[in-house]
Parts: structure tokens; sequence; C-alpha cells
């Protein structure tokens, strides 16, 4: 550990122990982040009093490595210990650790982790049980944002629907094979229930309706996000979340009897002209789909894969066997979903956000048991960090969580194949979902 963060917590120390509200969460947190192991988790429960389990705590902190003041710090503020943080950040004074010149002194923020697991997919993450951390009520994102005029108003115990479509398994496109037999080109996608099940239990602590439909035609897709678009719940909502979860390619998303439809298409029927009772509020789409044939590693150019390269290129990663949500196809059975609306007022693509598992061109990643590298990591970020960020902040941790993402050819191969996400936006405010917050008027 930093001299500096060392003889913080030792000047301090009576005032830590004596602060600490709730050592054995706090331990838990420390635990789960990896700063503790079960040993010393033991030895702190074993502590027969409050103020020894602090004790033991504090002991421990300073053995734990260089990360370990910036994470115990972090689990302070996320266990609710306001006052031991506020110690910790305004005792803090910073040399070179933080940037500034030799001799230069202030109270100065500790350097914050990501707080990300390192390597990704992650078993024990993707299996864990699904908990959205409440937004502490006296936070400075509460109090400065919760009546901003400029800050989507995300205040009501239901904030509205969450519409996701699943497609498992499917019947076409056909392809002959070398002896003539057609065959179905798109494999079933093992691991989708796992990713709907946890985002149907994320977003409904995030206070949504949560509806689910699954295994649909292109044209069936097209029908329900057209009914889903005139729901009378939307005059009262505040927010529309819209995730998709199928195979996908160049041209579009397949329905299960191999049809497309384009994104484009997908977020026209909830725009300006097609869904009026959703204007002026935050629409946010999730897709998890290929965007393209093409496999993600270092150093090379979009080269397309066939389609019996793709199926091998991704059958193993560390943790089970991964599959691409994509093969070759060129049809499109898009349905025309505009229709003129002269009473609209603002522009039709405002309050619009996308967010997809991967860019134009390339394969995305799942896993048969554990979910799709892009989905789970929307699951573990919003659960983690929605108390704390916005939501272009707990994007681009998405981004960054699945970028750490790494997979192999083949079980003698390196483990070099990648995975990038996006996400583009037409938002007019800030977003934040303000979990376990709700307006009183409620």
């Amino acid at each position: 550990m930093d001299p500096i963060h060392r003889k913080v917590l030792q000047t301090n120390r009576t005032d830590i122990i004596g602060n600490i509200a709730n050592p054995l969460e706090l331990v838990d947190l420390l635990f789960s982040r990896g700063i503790f192991t079960e040993s010393m988790k033991q030895e702190v429960e074993a502590e027969k009093t409050q103020n020894g389990q602090n004790r033991k705590i504090l002991d421990t902190i300073p053995r734990r490595g260089p990360r370990a003041y910036n994470v115990f710090y972090e689990c302070l503020m996320d266990s609710m210990n306001d006052t031991v943080a506020q110690i910790l950040r305004e005792k803090y004074t910073g040399t070179n650790p933080n940037g500034l010149e030799n001799g230069t002194s202030g109270s100065v923020m500790p350097p914050q982790p990501d707080d990300l697991p390192e390597e990704w997919p992650n078993e024990a993450i993707m299996t864990a049980d699904i908990f959205v951390n409440p937004c502490n009520v006296r936070s400075e994102l509460v109090t400065h944002n919760w009546l901003s005029r400029n800050v989507y108003s995300m205040k009501k115990r239901c904030r509205g629907r969450c519409f996701i479509i699943s497609n498992n398994t499917f019947y076409g496109p056909l392809q002959e094979d070398k002896k003539g037999i057609k065959r179905c080109l798109l494999a079933p996608r093992h691991g989708t229930d796992k990713d709907v099940s946890d985002l149907k239990k994320m977003f409904e602590q995030l206070h949504f309706d949560v509806v689910t439909k699954g295994d649909l035609t292109v044209r069936e897709m097209h029908e329900e996000l057209k009914k889903e678009s005139m729901h009378s719940d939307h005059k009262l909502s505040e927010c529309f979340v819209c995730i998709i979860c199928s195979h996908g390619t160049k041209t579009g998303i397949y329905g299960v009897d191999g049809g497309t439809i384009s994104l484009e298409y997908v977020t026209r029927y909830f725009d300006g002209t097609n869904c009026p009772a959703l204007g002026d509020k935050p629409k946010l789409f999730f897709i998890q789909a290929c965007q393209g044939e093409a496999a993600d590693r270092p150093g090379s150019d979009m080269l397309d894969a066939n389609v019996n390269n793709i199926t091998q290129l991704l059958r193993e990663t560390h943790i089970g066997t991964t599959k691409t949500d994509g093969v070759p196809f060129n049809g499109d059975d898009e349905l025309d979903a505009s229709k003129e609306n002269p009473r609209a007022i603002n522009p039709t693509k405002v309050d619009i956000l996308v967010a997809c598992a991967t860019h134009p061109g390339y394969v995305s990643l799942r896993n048969e048991h554990y979910g799709s590298w892009f989905l789970q990591a929307v699951v573990y970020v919003f659960q983690k960090f929605a108390c704390k960020e916005d939501i272009y902040g707990l994007l681009t941790l998405v981004n960054q969580l699945v970028a750490r993402g790494r997979t192999q050819l083949n079980r003698a191969g390196p483990r070099d194949v990648m995975q990038a996400s996006l996400f583009e936006s037409s938002l007019t405010k800030k977003f934040l979902f303000f979990p376990g917050v709700i307006a009183n008027t409620e």
C-alpha cells in the first residue's frame, strides 16, 4: 500500500473504527472484490464485538496490496459508510500518486478503481444472484439530479415497460448441404434464456414492468413491435426499454423463419412519428445479435468467414462453449412501419439510445451456459453502478468489460478472439435510473 494511504489509515484509526456501522456487510464486499480472502473474512466474523470486527478489518487492509485503499474506499461508499469514506477523502493528501507536483497538497479524491472483473466472461459473476444496488438518497447523484430540468424524470414506482424479444430455435434460412439436403443455417441460441431471466430480474429491480416474447418470425416481430408501440401504458410512463436477442447479419436481426428486420425499423416503431405517447421520453434499445461474419482479432482486418469457420471459431472459452449470434445470409423481409404524424412537434429521432453487442460487420459472442458477453456485461454493470452513474457512464463500463473478453479458435490455439460493443445516442437530457428512489407522491 502507498505510504500516504497507510498514514491516513493510521492517523485516523480511532475515527474509522468508531464509525464503520456494518462491518460484516463491508467485509463481504471486500471479499467479493478480491481484497480479503475467505480466511480473512472468517477472522473478522469470528470477532465478538463490532469494534473488534472493525479493528480486524483495519489491521488487514494495509497488508492487501496497492489496490486495497481504493477498493476499501469504494466498499465504504457501497455499504453506505459515508462518514468513514469522507474521512478517507478529506484526510488524503496527494503528491505524485494523483499526478500532483511535489509540495502540492490539498483535499484530493483518491483515484477510483474501475472495479470490473479482470477477465470476461466470468463464471462466478454470471451465475451470481441478481441484486441492483440502490441509490443513497443523500448522495450527490440524487441531490444534484433528482429535480434537474436537464435530467429525464425517473421518479415513478413503475418507470415504464421493458419489452424483450428472444429468439432461440430457428427453422430458416435453409441451405443445401453436399448431399442436396436442405438444412437450417442457424443453430439454437443456447444461453439466451439465461440472458432473459437475468435481464427480467434486473429491470424489475430498476422499476420496470417487463414483458417477454420468444421465437418470433420476422413478421411476428413486426407485429409485436407495432402492438407494443401502441400500448396504452406508454402515455403514463417515463421511459421505454426494448431488448432483442437473436441471430443477426449485415442486413438486420433474424426472425426464426430466416427473415430479417433492420435496426432502423425496430427503432422506427417507437420514434416521435409512430409512437407519440413516448414523445420527449427516453427510449433505450439493446441489441444482442451479430452484425456480420468477421471475428475480431488483434491486428487483423475485417475478413468474412464462412459459416463452418464461425461455428468452429468460438467453440470453447475458459468457462464453457461460446457461440456467435449470426451466419452469412442476405435475405430481408422488412415491413413498412412508417406513418406520417402531422402533430409531431419534435424531431422524429430524438430521445433514442441504441446499444449493440458488436460493431457492423462483426460477430457477437455468447456462452451456451452463462449467456452472452454483452448482455451479461449490461446486467453486471447496471446492477453495480446504476446507483452512481448515468447511462453513458454505464455503457462505457459495459464497453470496457466486453473488450476484456478473450476466447480461442480451438483448444490448442491462442485466446485472441475478442468483441467490442458500442452505443449511439440522441438523448437530449441526462439519463439516470435512480434505483430504489421513488417520489413521495407515488
